[in-house]
């Protein structure tokens, strides 16, 4: 009898330590913060066959693939822009940014050094969200969980 009681009091103390919770935490915590995940890519592959324009001493910030980042995973809180996401990215890769405002909004107007203008008067960086090129400011546009954001450098509007 000893033994059943002891038992039975063991099965109370859990029961009372570890079950007096159950259902009083039904709603999920109101200040976690919702997130989305993009993957961002840089390329400047335009450039590797237009070396020659390409202005003084920037050749060596120009990678042999022409990619300065390929489709890093990067999330940021919901409600964030394509701007926001690329700058995290870079951030998380060490890799220098530079962000210009314009009458539109703000643009990016360099990465790693190579910044528009600098392979020829045409040249600079235009970006894609899921290989299409959005109507407004990467600045203005709110990215959503899993889209594919690709900044490209081109060196004419020709190219």
């Amino acid at each position: 009898m000893k033994k059943f009681t002891v038992i039975l009091l063991s099965f109370v103390f859990c029961f009372a330590f570890f079950g007096c919770g159950v259902g009083s935490n039904n709603k999920q915590n109101s200040n976690t913060a919702s997130t989305v995940t993009c993957t961002v890519t840089v390329e400047c592959k335009s450039i590797l066959s237009n070396m020659d324009s390409l202005k003084a001493g920037h050749e060596k910030y120009v990678p042999s693939d022409g990619y300065i980042m390929n489709e890093y995973s990067v999330t940021v809180p919901d409600g964030s822009t394509a701007c926001d996401a690329v700058v995290s990215a870079c951030g998380g890769n060490e890799i220098p940014v530079n962000i210009s405002s314009s009458s539109f909004g703000k643009y990016i107007s360099g990465f790693n050094n190579i910044d528009e203008k600098d392979c020829g008067n045409q040249s600079g960086w235009i970006y894609y969200i899921n290989g299409k090129s959005p109507s407004e400011a990467c600045d203005s546009y709110t990215v959503t969980d899993g889209d594919s954001i690709e900044f490209s450098y081109i060196c004419s509007y020709d190219n």
